[in-house]
């Protein structure tokens, strides 16, 4: 298996260095092919850093590897490092279709300030009787490559793979399901891993202004895919950033392990363009409590390279045990919404359990 970023395991600590530097313009770059949308390989099939990273650490002599990962603990957050960087690869839009009118019981369709222009989005409607005070709320980013909004948002989906966090809006919370660049009208083209990320930032400060909610309890989720874009947004967020915490369901660590479908698998190691889609690199910059939550049978393999280059940083992990890439994503999602509306303004993350005998227990009780 070809390794992620030599500088991890070879010792060239300036490539990881250097990537908190702006990117010359004439940086050479691969070929980028189209967006695919079609759905990833199965979890569990997708190349992960950190196998590679098992099979090499014995040749490492124990003071290398430690520094190796004490040089990527120095890097800055990844909004610092990633500013002023244009990618030069191109993707195709996604599918333009604007998106279908949502029941007005269910969503409202709007309209939020993304970096490139007003993006539309998915945010849940309260009941009347609810509308009284704020509401914890979350970002919610859906897994696969087709990174815009349909009718699947409220679709009736089976539990063993709901990947529309309908149970965020069902137990009380605002759940808002942004559009991305480049797909349902958003404006742009897609980046694969790099400027979606400002957009789910932009989605998050707007859902944060909503006068249904509550500022202080603003979280952000996502599945798979959607996952390692919301570790990416945790470590780009700064201290003023909108999320209170960032919960990432089955991500990876290197997304040019999804096949080369997004981004290109053959990006060099060293190359601008990985270093700034790669979760690991940035992992101990987080900018708020993370957790990351993964059945064995799935991308379970990428926790061990993020939890010992995070060192410190506010990072938790759940392997669930006899549990795959989907079916351990409801009942999850139904224990964290209740747990996050237990929360209050003064510690909203007091009652989040995520431990292994609390999800596993939550999956026994959905049977």
């Amino acid at each position: 298996m070809r390794l992620l970023v030599p500088c991890i395991l070879f010792g060239l600590l300036s490539a990881c260095s250097g990537a908190s530097e702006r990117a010359p313009a004439t940086e050479a770059t691969t070929a980028a092919p189209a967006l695919e949308t079609e759905p990833p390989p199965e979890a569990g099939e997708q190349s992960t850093l950190s196998e590679a990273l098992a099979d090499e650490v014995e040749e490492l002599g124990e003071a290398d590897r430690a520094a190796a990962v004490a040089e990527l603990r120095r890097l800055p957050p990844l909004g610092q490092a990633r500013r002023g960087f244009r990618t030069q690869l191109r993707f195709e839009p996604g599918p333009g279709t604007p998106p279908e009118a949502p029941p007005r019981d269910v969503f409202e369709l709007v309209r939020y300030p993304a970096p490139l222009g007003p993006s539309p989005a998915y945010v849940s409607v309260l009941p009347a009787s609810a509308r009284n005070t704020k509401k914890a709320a979350i970002v919610w980013i859906i897994g696969g490559f087709d990174f815009g909004i349909s009718s699947y948002a409220w679709e009736p989906q089976p539990r063993e793979n709901d990947q529309t966090a309908a149970a965020f809006r069902e137990a009380g919370m605002v759940l808002m399901l942004p559009a991305l660049r480049g797909f349902s009208g958003a404006p742009g083209r897609p980046e694969c891993f790099l400027g979606e990320v400002e957009d789910i930032l932009a989605a998050g400060r707007y859902l944060a202004s909503r006068p249904e909610v509550d500022p202080a309890r603003v979280y952000l989720g996502g599945h798979s895919t959607g996952g390692t874009l919301a570790m990416l947004a945790s470590e780009s967020q700064l201290e003023a950033g909108p999320f209170k915490a960032v919960f990432a369901f089955g991500p990876v660590d290197d997304p040019r392990g999804y096949g080369g479908m997004c981004p290109p698998a053959d990006l060099p190691d060293e190359s601008y363009e990985t270093l700034l889609r790669a979760p690991f690199v940035w992992a101990a910059n987080l900018g708020a409590p993370t957790w990351i939550v993964e059945g064995e049978s799935g991308n379970a393999d990428a926790r061990e390279l993020l939890r010992q280059v995070a060192g410190r940083a506010p990072l938790r992990t759940t392997i669930v045990p006899g549990a795959g890439h989907f079916d351990v994503l409801r009942p999850a999602s139904e224990l964290l919404a209740r747990q996050l509306l237990a929360g209050t303004p003064e510690d909203p993350l007091a009652a989040v359990d995520l431990s292994e005998s609390a999800i596993l227990a939550a999956m026994q009780a959905s049977r």
